[in-house]
């Protein structure tokens, strides 16, 4: 089996457009969390994105070759919020990564996350009542999930498979462990997987406040609102964020002189047997030991953990006590990016390894903000202060609704640099 490199990153998020700004707002601990009223229903949202016009104007359209960023554009500006902002990101993964147009014949496009942005179809819903010629013609290729990875094959050239992996929440590790095991197992050389945002509708919105998963509207504030494995946390705070990375085989990236920033170890997908919404400790404990056992280490070996830590009373109990039962005593230290940018559904783990990639790099935990009476004393929390560290290896995990479990493993890249140029500058 081959070794799994990462040579791209790119990331939009309520603290960061782009993977310089993502890295310099960790290691600050920048909370981006603001209460917005989108669609007719309250929310504690994620402030600070562009506005949806002004998408195609981030910098990284003009510094990619001409013909990709002649391509995007247009794309961009038409299309939904989840197919700009996953562009985007797939831009600056693909420009960091170095890539070119010969290797885009042997990469293939993954895409992590179903039911991208159900916004659309609620929209086009409502001009059909109206008139049903007012529907959009364009919309007949939009609506397919397969979208985002048509347009990606389309910019970037590439013309390896193109796989659409969903997962609800779980869906960025879901995708990320498909990815590794293609590349891994020699079906491509590299994979491109992107991780777009989720844009859901009121009628979504509305759903996920009647399960009580949502943060009540209340006068709680904002920035208080995110609070993972806190006593008093009461549901999770809707995030915008997209990403994307690229990966491939170590021997490739090194062939072809690319820097390496991380390596994925392993990974697991694993399933409860439940349809529900109810978390189960023992599934998530048997993705974690499947992922270390994939990845060929074992507990003791993990040095950081960015948890899936929602902010949801059950998700965050049921997490504490599996991270308790796989690490016991030894417990590594644990953070939740989500404390910071709320919770990003499909993209979150995408997000997230981004988040553990550029903490690797640069010898930094970020703070997991609002933790004041820990749900377990067992785990061992970041605070709210950023801590100096250097770990070399970290566990990253995600779980849906429907039993889905998963875990990922990644290693620190001997090329990694971290994009916190001025980190010595920082009070830790």
């Amino acid at each position: 089996m081959r070794e799994v490199a990462v040579t791209g990153q790119g990331v939009q998020c309520a603290v960061a457009s782009g993977v310089a700004e993502f890295a310099t707002a960790l290691a600050l601990g920048t909370n981006g969390v603001s209460r917005r009223v989108e669609t007719e229903v309250v929310i504690g949202g994620a402030g600070g994105w562009l506005p949806a016009k002004a998408v195609e104007r981030w910098s990284v359209l003009d510094v990619l070759p001409p013909p990709l960023a002649a391509s995007a554009r247009p794309l961009i500006r038409r299309g939904s919020r989840s197919l700009g902002f996953g562009l985007i990101a797939a831009c600056e993964a693909w420009l960091r990564s170095g890539c070119g147009p010969d290797d885009a014949e042997s990469t293939a496009v993954v895409v992590g996350g179903t039911n991208q942005s159900p916004m659309q179809g609620f929209l086009e819903g409502r001009k059909y009542v109206d008139d049903p010629l007012r529907v959009r013609p364009g919309y007949a290729a939009q609506m397919w999930d397969t979208h985002l990875a048509a347009v990606c094959g389309y910019v970037f050239g590439t013309r390896g498979e193109g796989v659409v992996v969903g997962g609800a929440s779980a869906a960025g590790n879901s995708a990320l462990v498909t990815a590794l095991r293609h590349v891994r197992h020699g079906v491509v050389d590299r994979c491109l997987v992107v991780f777009p945002p989720t844009e859901l509708s009121p009628v979504e919105l509305i759903a996920l406040r009647q399960i009580n998963s949502l943060h009540p509207d209340d006068d709680t504030p904002p920035e208080e609102m995110s609070r993972p494995f806190d006593a008093a946390h009461r549901g999770f705070v809707l995030g915008e964020g997209a990403a994307a990375v690229v990966i491939e085989a170590a021997d490739v990236a090194r062939a072809r002189g690319a820097s390496i920033s991380g390596y994925l170890a392993g990974g697991s997908i694993r399933l409860h047997g439940s349809y529900s919404t109810e978390p189960s400790v023992d599934g998530e404990v048997r993705a974690i030991t499947a992922a270390l056992a994939d990845a060929g280490v074992t507990a003791a070996d993990v040095g950081y953990v960015n948890a899936h830590a929602t902010s949801t009373p059950q998700g965050d109990l049921a997490e504490a006590e599996a991270l308790d039962a796989v690490f016991g005593p030894a417990m590594p230290p644990v953070n939740s990016t989500k404390a910071l940018i709320g919770h990003c559904l499909g993209a979150a783990a995408g997000v997230e390894l981004v988040a553990c990639l550029q903490q690797l790099a640069g010898g930094f935990l970020h703070p997991s903000r609002n933790v004041v009476r820990p749900v377990n004393e067992r785990l061992r929390l970041v605070g709210d202060e950023t801590e100096k560290c250097e770990p070399r290896l970290a566990l990253s995990n995600a779980f849906g609704f429907g039993g889905i479990n998963t875990s990922l493993v990644v290693r620190a890249g001997e090329d990694a640099t971290g994009e916190t140029e001025k980190l010595e500058e920082h009070t830790w």
